[in-house]
């Protein structure tokens, strides 16, 4: 009989590439990984992994098992479900990781959504990035997690996970005062000779922004790289350059600085949860909630007592 816990493993090397990693996200050495995984290897009777390079990737056999070890693990899930269904109340806690850019804007707002539709659930929020989201909701490290995708993601599904798509977020840029007219008119291209202070240049943010900036006819002179959202806002408060950044992370701006919509592609905001928990009561409740917050954030206006 295969162990869970071994093809919970499985299904972290399928997402994570390398041995190390998902040593890194378990708190174990990879030494101790490859043992385990050997070990299942051995309990199959046929080669799950091949080497790559640095990389381990999957063998046929090894990609069978792990769509199979997800109707496993959601089987446990809607278990666990039913018998908590047969309570009076919907009661009990759950864990919602975040991306930091969300996590205050929409994490917030999910928690205290929660508290006042169904007083007996906690959420607890916690931070989290795109390398841990998804093995640690396999993992019932947490319970779910709002987590973003870009246009150039594609369909990547992951086994054991589903996502529910709440909204789509926009992006602004933050510019000086006087050229907030401007670029509301002209278009991202008439920053083409700024400074321009940007995130750091492998995350998919920063390439989205990139990419439109040479949509609209120019590579942009990157002053600042590495900056987190709320950081680069001050620096244009600061006159060191422009910045384009998701339309929530710009709730507050400094005094003489303002908001643009601006043409980078919007990215989707979505809950990913263990597959087989949206049976379970205070799951249940949670998607509910949440559907409701991304409705309220799909038809907000631009806001911010800066934007244009």
């Amino acid at each position: 009989m295969y162990d869970v816990k071994r093809l919970s493993l499985l299904q972290d090397l399928s997402m994570l590439g390398t041995l190390a990693a998902v040593a890194e996200v378990n708190g174990v050495t990879a030494s101790a990984v490859s043992q385990q995984l050997k070990t299942l290897e051995d309990e199959a009777g046929v080669d799950l992994l091949v080497r790559d390079g640095r990389r381990v990737r999957l063998t046929a056999a090894g990609d069978l098992l792990v769509e199979h070890a997800a109707e496993v693990l959601a089987a446990l899930e809607r278990a666990r479900g039913a018998v908590a269904a047969l309570q009076d109340e919907v009661a009990g806690e759950v864990t919602v990781a975040a991306y930091p850019s969300i996590l205050a804007p929409v994490g917030s707002r999910l928690a205290v959504a929660v508290r006042e539709r169904h007083p007996g659930v906690t959420v607890r929020l916690a931070e989290t990035d795109a390398t841990r989201a998804m093995p640690a909701v396999i993992r019932r490290e947490i319970d779910a997690a709002l987590v973003l995708r870009y246009p150039d993601d594609g369909d990547e599904v992951v086994p054991g996970v589903r996502t529910r798509r709440l909204f789509d977020e926009r992006f602004v840029a933050v510019v000086p005062e006087a050229l907030g007219g401007v670029v509301l008119h002209g278009g991202l291209g008439v920053l083409g000779r700024d400074r321009w202070i940007v995130g750091a240049p492998t995350l998919p943010c920063t390439r989205s922004i990139v990419s439109a900036c040479r949509t609209a006819g120019f590579t942009p002179d990157v002053q600042h790289e590495g900056i987190g959202y709320l950081a680069a806002i001050q620096l244009v408060g600061a006159g060191l350059g422009v910045t384009v950044v998701p339309e929530l992370s710009a709730q507050v701006l400094p005094e003489g600085v303002v908001a643009v919509p601006c043409a980078v592609p919007q990215r989707q905001v979505a809950l990913a949860y263990r597959d087989g928990a949206q049976g379970h009561p205070v799951t249940h409740a949670l998607l509910d909630v949440a559907a409701e917050v991304g409705r309220t954030l799909k038809t907000r206006p631009l806001f911010g007592a800066h934007a244009v």
